[in-house]
């Protein structure tokens, strides 16, 4: 099974339910026996500046392959996606599995 990497909003640091509904998923997938590793993205979500963006960028692979292997299925929370659309967009033309929700 491959690992999951659950990309998530570096800068809330309170209880959110966003917070809350995240925790539940990681419990879940691990539950369900996944290999899930949460990395908080350092950022002003949900409007990045553009070296925020391009961290992000570099972070799920958008500007080319992974060096990794086996590269993780990155699921990105909808606070961080919602300020990297581009982003998104060239890491799956580069052949990345990714995915977002809203919380």
């Amino acid at each position: 099974m491959r690992r999951i990497r659950l990309l998530v909003p570096g800068n809330i640091h309170h209880h959110s339910g966003g917070n809350a509904y995240n925790a539940k998923l990681v419990r879940g997938m691990t539950q369900l026996g996944a290999d899930v590793e949460v990395v908080p993205v350092d950022g002003a979500w949900p409007e990045p500046s553009a070296k925020d963006r391009r961290r992000f960028g570099g972070l799920i692979g958008a500007w080319g392959p992974e060096a990794e292997q086996e590269p993780a299925v990155d699921i990105v929370d909808g606070l961080v996606a919602v300020g990297v659309p581009d982003e998104l967009e060239y890491a799956a033309k580069a052949g990345r599995q990714a995915g977002c929700w809203h919380t």
